[in-house]
């Protein structure tokens, strides 16, 4: 079953106990949920939810940001169907490994395409107790210029590519 939400606000708070358990992991998902909050969206700013096999895929792109895919790979076959059906658009897919690696392989049974990978990571997460170095400290106002910096060094560090949020026409419609 596939449901199409008309505002990211709608996609949010139907799913949100879904998103909000792993946030590390679904936190494409959630960003883009919260851009689209009050867009009517179309075919290249769009939020789905597909239920099959027992498992909820969620899939929401807004068209600055990758397709981010979040829950369980089983809905992937109806996910691209809908994809047709609609003719919904997009240029990267964003989500956990397994979920990507069903996405591609049902989209190139349909599809005569090649993906190829641009980028991959681990998200690393610290749980239980441990010892802090005694100079970490809570951020305050007084280091916001500092950590501007630093975010923005990273950013020039670690982008490979040009933002899509630098390509032309990428930007919410109302």
């Amino acid at each position: 079953m596939v449901v199409s939400y008309d505002y990211g606000k709608d996609f949010f708070s139907d799913n949100e106990k879904i998103l909000l358990s792993d946030e590390l992991e679904y936190g494409m998902a959630i960003h883009n949920a919260k851009i689209l909050r009050d867009y009517k969206l179309d075919e290249k700013n769009y939020a789905l939810k597909i239920t099959a096999d027992g498992g909820v895929l969620l899939a929401i792109r807004s068209g600055d940001y990758p397709m981010a895919l979040a829950g369980s790979p089983a809905g992937v076959d109806e996910l691209v169907l809908e994809i047709d059906r609609r003719g919904l658009v997009f240029t990267d897919i964003l989500g956990a490994s397994d979920i990507t690696a069903a996405f591609i392989a049902g989209y190139q049974k349909v599809h005569p395409i090649r993906f190829k990978k641009a980028v991959s990571m681990e998200i690393m997460a610290f749980e239980g107790e441990g010892k802090f170095c005694a100079e970490v400290a809570p951020v305050s106002a007084a280091d916001v210029d500092t950590v501007a910096t630093l975010f923005a060094g990273f950013t020039g560090n670690a982008s490979t590519r040009r933002s899509p949020r630098s390509r032309p026409g990428n930007r919410p419609k109302e």
